[in-house]
């Protein structure tokens, strides 16, 4: 029992990595609510859900986007956003460094 309490709170304690499914979960249940009511994009007026034109669209696009993205970005190692945002991260103090190195020689 205290085995199972520890390994609780360390799970708390220290978060995993978010995966691509935890961190689409939400638009995804969105959508397939609304297509459960019978709502579409094109059928359906953004205000009956309080959402403004611009966020409906994104809502259905985002998903379509994601689902071509998710694989690609898994393949060339990506396995959660996390990994994605280290990479970013390093690739823009790579991008500030050779700026200001070109600022120097220039």
């Amino acid at each position: 029992m205290a085995d199972k309490l520890d390994q609780k709170l360390a799970s708390v304690l220290v978060p995993e990595k978010m995966n691509w499914a935890t961190a689409t979960r939400s638009i995804r249940k969105c959508k397939t609510r609304i297509e459960k009511i019978g709502g579409s994009r094109v059928d359906t007026e953004p205000t009956a859900w309080v959402l403004d034109a611009q966020v409906w669209d994104l809502l259905w696009t985002g998903e379509k986007a994601m689902k071509k993205g998710i694989p690609i970005f898994k393949k060339a190692g990506f396995e959660s956003v996390e990994d994605l945002q280290s990479w970013m991260t390093i690739k823009k103090t790579e991008i500030s460094a050779q700026h200001e190195f070109l600022k120097l020689v220039s």
